[in-house]
C-alpha cells in the first residue's frame, strides 16, 4: 500500500472528528485527539461492522428508555439454546463472567468468580452466542420469519484482566467476538471477587478511569460505537489498594486520639477542630497486604460514579440488597450531577428476593420503578445458570422415577403446548437452511436432511 501523504492523513483525521461530532458522543470526554487515533489505526484499519451495528442498536434502545423513563430488562444467557429462545421476548443479552467462570472457562477449570480464568473466556462465550444469533437469523430469514435474533450482547470484562494494554486487548477481543457493550468494574486486578463476596479491594478512582479510557481508545481505533459501562463496587467494599486519588481519600479509615473507633480522615479533621487542635493526629488503618481500610457505602459509590461519568456511556453501582431505596439514593446522587447519565443495575440472584420485603405487586412492577428513577437497563446476571440447574434437577428426578413418562409428560408435551420450537429439534438446528444451501449448490438435491424418512415427520 502506498505511503500516506499529509493530505490523506488530514482527511482521515477529519473523518474521525466528524464521527465524534455525532450526538452519540455528546456526553463522552476524550483526552486524546483524532490524530492519535488515526496514527494508531494503521494502513488497514480494523473493521467490525456486525458488532458495531449491535452497539448502535443498543444505544438507540437506551436512548429510548431514557427518554421514556423505562428500564429494559434481560438476563445472563448460558448457551446457544438460551440466547436463541430468549430472543422471542427480550431485546438484549447479558454475558456473565460468573457464569463463564463456573461453567465455561476456556481452560475448562471451573471455579468461583475471581477473574482468575483466562482472559479469552468471556470473549469466547460472546463469540459462541453471537454466532448462534447470526445462524438463527439466517434460518428464520430464509423461512420468512419475523423474530429478531440479533439482540445486542453486553459482556462482563471484569477489571480488564490487567493494566491498560490488557484492557485494550480484552476490549478488542470482545468487539471482534460480537459484543455491543462491555462493563468494567473498579476492583483491584488480581484481587477481584464476585461483587457479592466479601473482602473486595477497590483500585483507585484514577486507575479505573484509565481502564475506561483504554477501552474507549481501543474502540476508537476499531471505529465502533461500543457501549462502555463503568461499574463501582464501592457500596460494600471495605478495602482500597492505595490513597493516590482525592476522590477516595475522605473515605479512608484511620485512628485518631479523639476517638476509640476507626474514623475517616474527614471526620478526624472535624474532631481536631472540636478539640481546638491545629494538627491532625490521624494514622490510616492498613491490612497486612498494605490495603487501606475504607468506609464503603453509597456516598463513595456516588462520588466514584460521578468521577467515571465523563468516560463511560452507562453507570452501574453493584448493590448488596434488592432495596429500591438504595437504588434511588444512587440514582438521585448521580443524576443530580449528570442528569443525562444512563444507569444500569444488577437484579442479582445473590439477593434473597423472597425475603426482600417487596410484595408481589412491587416485584411485578420492579422495573417500572427503576425506570422512574432513571435506570435504563437491568439484568439478572445468573438467571440462565439458575434456570438450567432447576429444570435439569426437576427432570432428572422425574426421569429416575417415571422413565419415559417423565420425558413425554414434562418435556415433549410441554414443548407442544407452549409452542417451544425445540420440539422439532432438527428443524430448530437449521436443517431447512442447510437443505437450501445444498439445493443451491447441487440443483436437484435428493438427500435433504428433512426428507420423508426423517423422524420429525411424526410431529
Amino acid at each position: 500500500m502506498a505511503k500516506r501523504t499529509k493530505s490523506a492523513l488530514s482527511l482521515l483525521i477529519k473523518d474521525v472528528e466528524a464521527w465524534w461530532d455525532r450526538g452519540r458522543w455528546r456526553n463522552v470526554q476524550r483526552d486524546w485527539c483524532a490524530e492519535n487515533i488515526v496514527r494508531l489505526r494503521g494502513s488497514q484499519p480494523l473493521n467490525e461492522p456486525a458488532s458495531n451495528a449491535m452497539a448502535q442498536k443498543f444505544w438507540e434502545q437506551m436512548e429510548h428508555a431514557k427518554a421514556n423513563k423505562c428500564c429494559q430488562s434481560s438476563f445472563g444467557a448460558l448457551d446457544a439454546v438460551q440466547v436463541v429462545q430468549m430472543a422471542k421476548y427480550l431485546d438484549t443479552v447479558y454475558v456473565s463472567g460468573w457464569q463463564s467462570s463456573s461453567t465455561a472457562s476456556s481452560n475448562n477449570l471451573c471455579g468461583p468468580d475471581l477473574a482468575d480464568y483466562p482472559m479469552d473466556t468471556v470473549p469466547r462465550k460472546v463469540d459462541q452466542l453471537f454466532r448462534a444469533q447470526q445462524f438463527h437469523d439466517r434460518k428464520q430469514f430464509a423461512a420468512g420469519g419475523t423474530i429478531d435474533y440479533m439482540n445486542p450482547i453486553i459482556a462482563d470484562a471484569d477489571t480488564g484482566h490487567g493494566g491498560v494494554t490488557a484492557v485494550m486487548k480484552l476490549t478488542q477481543m470482545m468487539v471482534e467476538a460480537g459484543a455491543a457493550g462491555i462493563h468494567l468494574e473498579d476492583q483491584r486486578a488480581g484481587a477481584k471477587k464476585c461483587g457479592h463476596m466479601g473482602g473486595k479491594v477497590l483500585c483507585s478512582t484514577r486507575e479505573h478511569i484509565a481502564r475506561l479510557k483504554a477501552a474507549r481508545v481501543q474502540t476508537d481505533i476499531m471505529g465502533t460505537d461500543t457501549i462502555i459501562i463503568a461499574r463501582t463496587d464501592a457500596k460494600s467494599a471495605m478495602l482500597l489498594d492505595n490513597d493516590i486519588d482525592e476522590v477516595d481519600r475522605p473515605y479512608i479509615l484511620g485512628r485518631s486520639p479523639w476517638s476509640d473507633t476507626p474514623v475517616t480522615e474527614r471526620k478526624s479533621i472535624e474532631l481536631a477542630w472540636k478539640n481546638n487542635s491545629p494538627k491532625r493526629h490521624w494514622v490510616p488503618l492498613r491490612t497486612s497486604e498494605g490495603y487501606y481500610r475504607i468506609e464503603g457505602g453509597l456516598p463513595l459509590a456516588i462520588d466514584r460514579a460521578i468521577a467515571f461519568a465523563p468516560y463511560a456511556d452507562m453507570l452501574w453501582c453493584e448493590l448488596d440488597t434488592s432495596s429500591l431505596e438504595d437504588a434511588k439514593i444512587f440514582a438521585d446522587g448521580v443524576l443530580s450531577q449528570y442528569p443525562s447519565a444512563k444507569l444500569a443495575i444488577n437484579n442479582s440472584p445473590s439477593f434473597n428476593w423472597s425475603t426482600s420485603g417487596l410484595d408481589d405487586e412491587e416485584l411485578r412492577t420492579y422495573h417500572d420503578s427503576l425506570g422512574e428513577m432513571g435506570y435504563v437497563w437491568s439484568f439478572i446476571t445468573l438467571a440462565g445458570f439458575h434456570v438450567d440447574g432447576l429444570s435439569i434437577d426437576r427432570f432428572a428426578r422425574d426421569f429416575a422415577q417415571n422413565s419415559m413418562l417423565a420425558y413425554t409428560r414434562e418435556i415433549q408435551d410441554k414443548e407442544r403446548e407452549e409452542g417451544v420450537e425445540l420440539l422439532t429439534h432438527q428443524k430448530w438446528s437449521g436443517s431447512e437452511l442447510i437443505d437450501l444451501q445444498m439445493q443451491t449448490v447441487m440443483g436437484d438435491y435428493s438427500t435433504a436432511t428433512l426428507g420423508a424418512d426423517c423422524t420429525e415427520t411424526q410431529f
